[in-house]
């Protein structure tokens, strides 16, 4: 292992013996803008973005639901979630780059929703340089280091930060206790709250002037008080002829939920359906109320990029850091371990699954042709009849109803089919039989409207298949879509004495050594946090962005070097 080590410290041209520490001067102004703060400012396939995105202090005490989205260079849709604001100015989150995405100027952006009868609001978004170490460059054009000055990005000198480490010379492997104080320009202690990042200075420096730390107006028009504080999908919907269809009864289905949620859509067609907490990703299917719509045509909306083209650049320490990227991955790879093992705390709908009033296992009975024959030969709630059109329509009804209308289940039903809707009854009947295993009928009127509500009134089919890739009709399978949730939460997973002690012999490189987007400063002005060192060596630097309870902001960077 030590070879490794003795190569990678090598290609880093680290030269060691004398610390220096520097601290720049910080800067700050009172904000009408977003800021938003990246661990680095450049990323390689396989790294994960950690930022914090600042807001002005009026969204304090709001919730919002702020929706996060990440594109690539082409447009394409490659991360979408929710974060809540929690009634803080700030969010904070993570994206996991894949190994195999391509290299590009990606871009986040930050949205929240007033309502269907206004657009989706744009809060802020930002553009993130990342690249594939697997490609294969054959004499790039580079750009030179420090071509690009840092952008200007908080004007008043009236607010101080001083960072004071624990120790010095900071060694490999070591605890480093760091204390922040910050201080107005009479010496006066300021609270509010701060966002810490500590990364490889010489390595990870970057080729774009300082995309670390960036800066949006926000609209003057966007009040917190009007914006969603749940989850939401927001779309249109459409006749068949394609125009645009406003209806008072809009069902979504979730087939991991179990459950329709509802919502209702404009005279334009725009609708907004707000949904419950979860996360990660799951499919949801549109379907209108069976007595004021059975056919609809719906969309979801999807961004686009909104930042102007950008120079993707090589310089001659990105591409060592790229060599080293694929060194460092080999490394990890080796000693069966991963950079950034992400511990994640995941939010699930539960679901009570309604116990049906029938059961059938149909693949008990292979002599019939299809569920119409099998449905029609037996005494059963659900029965096919072929229409002069030749195609079949059904109806269930209720044997142990005690009144008419919960008998009669007016209506045609609803069939449910591997997590998948549909109402059209002639392609259900036409299914065949080989292919169903079980059907669960659902005939109490009143026990569906408290599940269901509106949309399950004319009774339910639930039919389980063997068929791997089931194919609705095209107007049913056209309105099925992604719907996104609350990103998990994670904390930073940085080094411990654990993963020394666990590994002892494996090296262990990072160019991110440590992030922390909620470092609360008291109304003493001070602060805290600690970390332990990589056994990366050269220069490093600590950059603190603070936000005051009155919205001014200062962002400051302390530089030191690490030894053996």
């Amino acid at each position: 292992m030590f070879l490794f080590k003795n190569i990678y410290q090598v290609l880093r041209l680290t030269i060691l013996g004398i610390v220096i520490i520097m601290t720049l001067p910080a800067i700050s102004q009172l904000p009408l803008e977003t800021l938003i703060h990246f661990d680095k400012s450049f990323y390689v396939s396989g790294e994960v973005i950690w930022y914090k995105l600042y807001l002005p202090i009026t969204w304090n005490e709001h919730e919002v639901a702020v929706q996060t989205t990440v594109l690539d260079q082409e447009g394409k849709v490659r991360d979408r979630f929710f974060i809540r604001t929690n009634g803080k100015n700030f969010i904070s989150g993570y994206y996991k780059t894949p190994f195999d995405a391509d290299s590009g100027i990606y871009e986040i952006q930050f949205s929240a929703s007033e309502g269907p009868n206004n657009p989706e609001q744009l809060l802020a978004y930002y553009q993130i340089p990342i690249y594939n170490d697997l490609d294969k460059l054959s004499n790039p054009s580079l750009t030179q280091e420090g071509v690009d000055k840092p952008k200007e990005l908080i004007d008043a000198n009236d607010l101080s930060i001083s960072i004071q480490p624990s120790i010095m010379p900071v060694k490999c492997r070591s605890e480093l206790s760091v204390a922040v104080k910050v201080s107005d320009a009479a010496g006066k202690p300021s609270a509010g709250h701060a966002s810490v990042s500590v990364k490889d200075a010489g390595l990870a420096g970057s080729a774009y002037g300082n995309m670390e730390i960036m800066n949006l107006p926000i609209s003057y028009t966007i009040d917190p008080d009007n914006l969603q504080p749940q989850l939401y999908v927001r779309g249109n919907l459409t006749t068949a002829e394609g125009e645009p269809l406003q209806i008072n009864v809009l069902g979504g289905y979730v087939g991991a939920d179990e459950k329709i949620y509802y919502s209702k859509s404009n005279p334009e067609g725009a609708y907004l359906m707000n949904l419950p907490d979860f996360t990660g990703t799951k499919n949801i299917q549109y379907l209108g109320f069976q007595y004021e719509c059975l056919d609809l045509r719906s969309e979801v909306e999807i961004p686009e990029l909104k930042g102007e083209k950008t120079e993707f650049r090589y310089t001659p320490k990105l591409l060592e850091y790229l060599e080293l990227s694929k060194m460092r991955k080999k490394i990890y790879q080796y000693f069966e371990s991963f950079e950034s093992a992400i511990t994640t705390e995941e939010i699930i709908v539960e679901v009570n699954a309604l116990k049906p009033d029938a059961n059938y296992s149909v693949k008990e009975y292979e002599s019939f042709k299809d569920l119409k024959s099998f449905f029609g030969e037996l005494m059963t709630p659900l029965k096919f009849k072929l229409e002069k059109d030749s195609t079949y329509t059904a109806s269930l009804y209720n044997p142990n109803g005690r009144i008419a209308k919960n008998t009669e289940l007016n209506g045609p039903p609803l069939f449910i089919i591997d997590g998948k809707v549909t109402r059209d009854a002639d392609w259900v009947a036409r299914l065949p039989i080989s292919a169903v295993e079980t059907v669960d009928l659902f005939l109490d009127a009143p026990v569906l409207r408290s599940y269901y509500q509106a949309i399950g009134v004319s009774g339910i089919a639930k039919i389980s298949t063997t068929l791997s890739n089931l194919k609705l009709p095209a107007a049913d399978a056209g309105n099925i879509h992604k719907i996104v949730g609350l990103q998990a939460n994670a904390d930073f997973p940085a080094l411990n004495s654990a993963s020394f002690l666990a590994q002892p012999n494996q090296p262990f490189f990072r160019p991110q050594i440590f992030w922390k987007p909620d470092v609360m400063i008291d109304h003493g002005g001070r602060g805290d946090f600690r970390f332990f060192h990589s056994d990366d060596t050269g220069d490093f630097e600590i950059k603190v962005v603070f936000q005051a309870v009155d919205g001014r902001r200062a962002v400051t960077t302390y530089k030191y070097q690490v030894a053996f």
